[in-house]
């Protein structure tokens, strides 16, 4: 066989190179999340290959109208294409459970700005907003009166702890500035300054126990099950970012007395809130199936859990609010 030219040679190198190019590109995460780097190596390793997964996920080509409705996803898009841009509008940083949300760490960009319906602010972000007024030389006037933040309230939208999976924070400070009638940006450590003019912000807290071991049937933190239950924990987050007026980040309710939770604000009283998001995801996976019976149970078990929180079959706006350019 004669020897190849350098010409071809060349030639061979430049579509190796391109093909490599290729592989590396479609390897990566569609959903662009930045992490902080207070987040564990580990958790960030495992967190950038759930979202490079969710590309790859055995999620079944279902004709399941409510899936695509909730999400968008329409009728020429895969389902792991749809939700990936789902997300990707509404996931964008990550931060350390330990990122505490301190009055330091927010920066007044302008004053007065005319945010959308601004007399409607549901009562807690004009309580979260109280927290903040003294602390950025604002007069009384700028914000409403309101009542102090409960105790559950307060834990869960402005403190640090190792009691949470993730949390959203993002939208909250979209809604601090809404109730104070700023333009406010965040500082979020190494990720630097981040401008918060809407309130799919897609800034979220995580948790080491999102991270844990908790089936006894299964301790593969990579498993198939395990990764669902993270990403059925992000999408509920990112619901979070929608709704507009009275329905700004769509709050949970509390649990009536025949629910599980019952006193408890983990219930939604939409009927397309943030625990309907995270039962379409396990859905989905149940649909998909799996090799093993035992992990279609457990996601079985947490399908049952999210539905008993969805209160009702009431379908609120979902649009979005934003400052105007």
């Amino acid at each position: 066989m004669p020897l190849m030219t350098g010409r071809y040679q060349n030639l061979i190198s430049v579509i190796l190179i391109l093909g490599l190019c290729v592989f590396a590109m479609q390897s990566k995460a569609q959903v662009r999340v930045k992490i902080s780097n207070q987040v564990s190596g580990d958790s960030q390793r495992i967190l950038n290959e759930d979202l490079r997964q969710l590309s790859y996920l055995p999620f079944r080509d279902s004709q399941d109208q409510e899936l695509h409705r909730f999400f968008q996803i329409s009728e020429n898009q895969s389902i792991n294409k749809g939700l990936e841009a789902w997300l990707g509008l509404r996931a964008r940083y990550i931060m350390s459970e330990y990122y505490l949300l301190e009055p330091e760490k927010l920066r007044i960009l302008k004053e007065s700005k005319k945010y959308p319906e601004p007399e409607i602010v549901p009562s807690y972000l004009q309580s979260a907003a109280l927290r903040f007024r003294n602390s950025l030389g604002l007069d009384s006037a700028f914000v409403r009166a309101a009542e102090p933040l409960t105790g559950s309230e307060s834990s869960s939208l402005l403190s640090s702890g190792s009691r949470i999976l993730m949390t959203s924070i993002g939208g909250l400070v979209y809604g601090i500035g809404k109730s104070l009638k700023l333009e406010l940006s965040m500082d979020l450590g190494n990720l630097g300054w981040v401008p918060v003019r809407e309130s799919r912000a897609g800034v979220f807290k995580v948790g080491d126990r999102l991270f844990q071991k908790v089936f006894k049937t299964n301790s593969d933190l990579d498993s198939w099950v395990y990764r669902i239950r993270r990403l059925e924990t992000i999408f509920h987050e990112a619901r979070h970012g929608d709704g507009h007026g009275k329905n700004l980040l769509f709050p949970h309710s509390e649990c009536p007395q025949d629910n599980d939770y019952a006193g408890d604000l983990v219930c939604d009283a939409a009927g397309n809130g943030s625990y309907k998001a995270g039962s379409l995801i396990l859905k989905a996976a149940i649909q998909a199936g799996a090799n093993d019976l035992k992990d279609i149970e457990i996601l079985k078990v947490l399908y049952a859990d999210r539905v008993q929180r969805v209160l009702s079959n009431e379908i609120w706006d979902d649009a979005p609010e934003g400052l105007a350019p």
